[in-house]
C-alpha cells in the first residue's frame, strides 16, 4: 500500500513503519509498482547497498539480464514456437517477481513481529511469493515444459 498523502493517515502509517522495522524502518519492497510495470528501480532494491551495479535512477540490470536469458533459453527450446514469445514473456515476469521477493525476503526475514502485539506473522510478499510461483508452473505446463509434458513429448 503507498503512502498516504493525507497527513494524518500518513503520520500513523510511517509510525507503525518506524516501529515494525527497525533497522531501515522506511523501506519498502516496491512490489505492488514493480508487478504492475516490471520496472525494478536500483533506488528501492534491498540490496542497493552492496550492488556493484547500482545506480542512482536506474533499473535493475540484474532482474533485465535474468529475464532476457529466460526467454532466450525458453525461445531456443525445439517445442516453442515464435507464436509462444508471449507466453515465454509472461513466464519471465512471473518469475521475475518471484526474483524479487526471494531478494526481500533474503534480506529481511519472511517473519514480521508486532511489537504491540507480540504476534509473529508471516510476511505478506511471501504470499505474493507464493502466488507468482503457481502462475509460473502454469505458464510452464503450458508451454510444455513440466516433467509430464516432456514423457509426453518422448512418447510422441
Amino acid at each position: 500500500m503507498p503512502i498516504s498523502k493525507d497527513p494524518e493517515k500518513r503520520a500513523k502509517q510511517l509510525k507503525a513503519l518506524d516501529e515494525h522495522r527497525k533497522e531501515n524502518p522506511r523501506l519498502a519492497h516496491g512490489m505492488k509498482r514493480f508487478i504492475k510495470t516490471s520496472i525494478h528501480k536500483c533506488d528501492i532494491c534491498v540490496k542497493a547497498e552492496k550492488c556493484d551495479r547500482y545506480e542512482e535512477g536506474a533499473r535493475c540490470s540484474y532482474l533485465a539480464e535474468y529475464k532476457e536469458s529466460l526467454v532466450n533459453e525458453v525461445m531456443a527450446m525445439d517445442h516453442i514456437n515464435k507464436q509462444d514469445k508471449q507466453l515465454v514473456m509472461m513466464l519471465a515476469k512471473e518469475l521475475g517477481v518471484v526474483w524479487v521477493c526471494d531478494l526481500y525476503l533474503e534480506e529481511h526475514g519472511m517473519i514480521i513481529h508486532d511489537e504491540k502485539t507480540g504476534i509473529l506473522d508471516i510476511h505478506p510478499l511471501v504470499s505474493v511469493q507464493q502466488s507468482f510461483l503457481n502462475a509460473a508452473e502454469k505458464t510452464m505446463a503450458e508451454l510444455g515444459m513440466g516433467p509430464l509434458a516432456r514423457a509426453r513429448r518422448m512418447l510422441d
